[in-house]
């Protein structure tokens, strides 16, 4: 079926005031009247249909489009957890031939004529919306001005340019095997998009949905649905920042990781009995290649046949407790996978299929799925509470015995036929929220029986909010080739911008495609600086399988993945307490918002580092930009200037690599395990040395294990701050310890690594009213090494140059 888009200029709709009233109902008419009622605006049509604004802060509204006797419903949603009204005053004013309905920061701009809402800037249009096709049984349409020039950001997972501008994309999930470059059709999509022209949307709507993005036509975006309310939620802060602050006040924000979780993770398509687990480990430690954790796959439970045992299989892994703990005493942390799929065969199918857990055909009798991978099958209901009720036993038993991570894989679903049915819904209806109501329930279920205890969610697919359940997201079974590889980058900074800061990749390439030493060299490089560094593969996934070369890479960029955990875990707390991704698009730095160009190839690290990953076979260089200011490449501390583009050298050991002045990275002095009993007594803290540079940067810091640490103030923070200058440089650190927490060491030596000072020594160097022997320090290549050791809550360091 066809729809016709009616989105003109204003002036021109004013013109239908006059027009006959048109035959089809299913579609905003004409103003009638209005009324402000407890902060909402609702504005009712000759149809009987109405427009409600709720608006939720000075920058963002909701809107609903209700049809004749639909009723408004102010806390309906799946994903919308945050239903409060603005404390913000806005006001509406009568014309004409328009309503405006306004706050301190935005406003929206409502024709009488055609009911078209018009958002507005500063007084500067932004984008439009009108309601084309109101039907919530059979479906409805949308469209969104689009203007020249605008690019559109999000929608969840694509393996497709990050400008989403000029294709189509299905809001469905669907897993695909072996993909590469250029597959739009992947694991997790969601109605939510972040525009170039700064304004966020989300479409509150979990049925299978198309976004054409300026493909039909270039100036609009049209949305159609196969059926359910229609409520719209407008983000018009000024920054991209604070659109996701937004987007994360209303939806949730992710809870911290368990520190653990940060380091370097082990997986394989699998290993298939408890020698060969620990085997692993022992392998990488003897090597020097820092682990933290160990991925199972199905074979705990036995076989592809056996998929739904949810318990060990003895003969494979017969002391599973004892192992764990073996596996602890190393450091190294337990991850388990599950599946909504029970094979005919396991132990639990014929219990699910008597409690009528599972899914079924039209006439109420279980779907099996004959021709499904692991034998014959059916799909547990994750729609139905009953079923998820008794899931959690299974899941409680083994937490109990020191599993500390899930893998949670097939949850697109990704067998599901459309003539399936849910307990109270079709397969259609279920489809995209499926995983999403899987994960709701082992966060919920952690909440109330290990509320002490940090949940690590390893997921295939989601939806709209699932950062707020502890979720970590990879990108599905990519293709083993550099093809696979260039496609991370948008698929992670896309993920970034719809909201799930931990979206990573298998490293290294699940299947398909010869071993490539170099591919998995570069892959890996990559995967230091993604927000989970797990290589994973269905036959060669382990550092050992290729070149001692290509070995020492993988071992270099471990160590500096666990060296730099101080700087990591502050990213995490910025993604908790801020809703800012770890990985972040160019234009988050104000004088590079022109340079969208370079979405696809670079990003920032936090705010210090630009990564860009080299992705094509035999090169050794990149075209990297950067930012205005100066830049140190972070091998040699060579100085760059910004604002333009250049060439980085990278040879196949080296990451191409970027380092802002004025930064301060603090790390480990050597790498160590992520645990309980891991302390930052001793830390070094790089600081690149900007002349003339300011700059200030606070770190995060708690026992890492702890879910409620930030809700009880259980964590400290470190400031830093600099004041750069020709003649003097002045370093502060100072110490905020909060509640406190386990394991909080009282005092801390700090060895200050100043990169890029030069090579003439110091005249003077003061640590707080002292003067220090000037022998003392180390200058090394034109790094300056001052120690100093912290025992109250504030210390600074002056030195003359």
């Amino acid at each position: 079926m066809k729809y016709l888009f009616k989105i003109v200029g204003l002036s021109i709709l004013i013109g239908f005031m006059g027009c006959a009233e048109p035959q089809v109902k299913n579609e905003l008419g004409q103003y009638v009247e209005h009324q402000l009622k407890e902060g909402r605006l609702s504005i009712q049509d000759n149809y009987g249909n109405s427009l409600v604004i709720s608006p939720y802060s000075e920058s963002v509204a909701r809107i609903d489009v209700l049809i004749r006797d639909q009723a408004f419903v102010p806390d309906s949603s799946d994903v919308i957890i945050d239903h409060s009204l603005s404390s913000d005053e806005w006001s509406v004013e009568e014309e004409d031939s328009y309503l405006i309905f306004r706050s301190s920061t935005v406003t929206i701009h409502i024709d009488k004529a055609s009911l078209e809402l018009s958002f507005l800037r500063d007084d500067q249009a932004i984008t439009s919306f009108h309601a084309n096709r109101i039907d919530p049984d059979n479906g409805s349409a949308l469209g969104f001005s689009l203007s020249e020039g605008e690019e559109i950001y999000g929608l969840g997972f694509h393996a497709v340019a990050g400008n989403r501008r000029g294709d189509t994309y299905d809001i469905y999930h669907r897993a695909q095997y072996g993909y590469a470059n250029n597959e739009k059709s992947l694991n997790v999509t969601m109605p939510f998009y972040v525009s170039s022209l700064n304004y966020g949307l989300y479409i509150d709507n979990s049925m299978p949905s198309v976004f054409d993005i300026g493909d039909a036509d270039t100036s609009k975006i049209q949305y159609r649905n196969e059926g359910g309310n229609i409520t719209i939620y407008w983000i018009g802060d000024s920054q991209p920042t604070e659109i996701l602050r937004s987007y994360h006040r209303l939806s949730g924000y992710q809870p911290l990781p368990p520190m653990w979780s940060l380091g370097y993770i082990q997986s394989k398509y699998g290993y298939k009995t408890a020698d060969e687990a620990e085997a692993v480990i022992d392998r990488l430690l003897a090597y020097g290649n820092p682990i933290s954790g160990l991925v199972l796959d199905l074979y705990w439970f036995g076989e592809e046949k056996d998929m739904g045992n949810l318990d060990w299989a003895q003969d494979q892994f017969p002391d599973p407790a004892g192992m764990i703990n073996n596996f602890k005493a190393k450091n190294v942390e337990t991850v388990i996978i599950t599946e909504p799929y029970f094979t005919q065969e396991s132990v639990n199918y014929s219990e699910i299929n008597e409690k009528g857990f599972f899914t079924t055909n039209s006439e109420g009798d279980t779907w099996v799925i004959e021709d499904f991978w692991a034998g014959s099958a059916s799909l547990i209901d994750m729609q139905n509470p009953e079923a998820l009720e008794w899931m959690w036993p299974f899941y409680a038993k083994q937490i109990d015995i020191g599993i500390s991570g899930w893998w949670s894989d097939l949850g697109e679903p990704e067998e599901h036929p459309d003539e399936m049915r849910h307990k109270t819904m079709s397969a259609r209806e279920a489809h995209n929220t499926f995983s999403l109501k899987w994960a709701e329930m082992l966060h919920r279920k952690y909440e109330e029986n290990y509320p002490e205890k940090r949940l690590f969610n390893l997921i295939r697919s989601g939806f709209a909010g699932m950062q707020r359940y502890s979720t970590f997201p990879w990108s599905g079974d990519i293709q083993r080739s550099f093809d696979g590889l260039s496609s991370q980058v948008p698929i992670m900074l896309g993920m970034s911008m719809s909201g799930v800061a931990y979206m990573h990749s298998d490293l290294g390439g699940f299947t398909d495609g010869d071993k490539d030493d170099e591919l998995y060299a570069r892959w890996l490089q990559f995967g230091a600086f993604t927000p989970i560094m797990r290589p994973h593969g269905n036959d060669t996934p382990e550092p050992w399988n290729y070149t001692v070369q290509t070995q020492d890479i993988v071992k270099e960029y471990a160590m500096l993945r666990h060296k730099m955990m101080p700087y990591n875990y502050t990213l995490a707390f910025e993604s908790t307490l801020k809703g800012l991704p770890l990985a972040r698009p160019m234009f988050f730095d104000k004088t590079a918002a022109d340079q969208t160009a370079y979405f696809d190839t670079q990003y920032f690290w936090g705010d210090a580092f630009i990564v860009a990953p080299i992705v094509e076979a035999g090169s050794q260089s990149i075209e990297v930009y950067l930012p205005e200011g100066e830049w140190y490449n972070y091998h040699t501390l060579e100085k760059l200037d910004g604002g333009s583009a250049m060439a980085i050298q990278a040879s196949v050991d080296q990451l191409p690599l970027l380092v802002k002045s004025g930064s301060f990275v603090p790390m480990v002095t050597d790498y160590q395990a992520f645990t309980s009993s891991f302390t930052t007594d001793t830390l070094v803290v790089d600081y690149y040395l900007g002349d003339g540079v300011n700059s200030k940067k606070t770190f995060y810091w708690d026992d890492g294990i702890n879910a409620l640490s930030l809700k009880n103030n259980q964590y400290e923070t470190l400031t830093f701050e600099a004041k750069g200058a020709k003649d003097e440089i002045t370093l502060a650190i100072s110490r905020d310890t909060k509640a406190g927490y386990t394991g909080m060491p009282e005092e801390r030596f700090f060895e200050l690594k100043i990169k890029g000072y030069g090579n003439s020594r110091p005249k003077e160097v003061w640590i707080g009213a002292n003067k220090i022997d000037n022998s003392q320090l180390v200058l090394n290549s034109g790094v300056l090494s001052i120690g100093l050791l912290m025992d109250e809550n504030e210390a600074s360091i002056k030195i003359v140059r």
